[in-house]
């Protein structure tokens, strides 16, 4: 499902930036260089869902 269908009044398209902007910064690069990928899928996740419930 879309974050647009789930909480239109977000901003899906803004807070979709910022979220996929922060996966090519360096220090989430080094996170994936040191094999943590699901350490930082279970951050994501629950970023995601606080801004959902919100």
């Amino acid at each position: 499902m879309l974050l647009a269908e789930l909480r239109p009044a977000l901003g899906a398209e803004p807070v979709a930036r910022v979220l996929l902007s922060t996966l090519s910064s360096e220090p989430i690069l080094q996170v994936l260089e040191k094999g943590d990928g699901e350490r930082l899928a279970v951050s994501l996740r629950s970023m995601v869902t606080t801004l959902l419930d919100a």
